[in-house]
């Protein structure tokens, strides 16, 4: 900042001078932005967690932001994000059915968000010689039939198994070789039935 004074007489500009003032104004960080992909996610799927930080007069302020990520049932891990930017989370296909909560901290500011981790009813299928191995990878109970097909005979399998839960069916055939088909849907949703 510059200054300049003078007087003034009846014979025009009697004295004068100026002078340079510096000052420095300080970033104070007035406001925290957290930006989620979705409001809802699907275990398997991509998420995206971005973070802004900006001071008094708008300017964007450089800095890590701390991120904490809370499951429905508490489960919680810790991300730290460069201002400005976004990190991605890649959730197990059992991640906890429910709704998540976010919360970002930079200095003395504090941000949450909320999203819902939909209910995926999914199963994994393998074969140990004759025995078909079927593991409840989803995040709530498997409630579908299934159905096997060996060659040209169906067998329907109605299953309900818990979160983790491993059942094991005993196929049996005339002897030879044959294709194994199976049939499921993968269901997503706020419901499992």
């Amino acid at each position: 900042l510059m200054v300049y004074a003078y007087d003034i007489g009846e014979e025009g500009e009697l004295n004068n001078g100026s002078t340079t003032i510096s000052f420095k104004i300080n970033q104070v960080v007035s406001s925290l932005l957290l930006s989620l992909s979705d409001v809802e996610v699907s275990p398997d799927e991509n998420f995206t967690i971005g973070t802004e930080v900006f001071d008094q007069s708008g300017k964007e302020i450089q800095g890590i932001v701390h991120v904490e990520v809370i499951s429905s049932k508490e489960e919680k891990f810790e991300l730290a994000i460069p201002s400005g930017d976004f990190d991605n989370l890649d959730f197990p296909s059992n991640a906890t059915a429910g709704i998540w909560t976010i919360i970002a901290e930079f200095g003395e500011i504090i941000k949450d968000e909320t999203f819902e981790m939909l209910k995926v009813q999914k199963v994994e299928f393998s074969f140990e010689n004759n025995v078909l191995v079927v593991k409840n990878v989803g995040n709530c109970v498997y409630n579908t039939p299934i159905n096997v097909q060996i060659g040209k005979e169906n067998r329907n399998l109605d299953l309900k198994m818990d979160i983790g839960e491993i059942r094991k069916f005993y196929l049996k055939a005339p002897e030879g070789e044959y294709n194994v088909l199976r049939s499921e849907e993968r269901r997503v949703g706020k419901e499992c039935r």
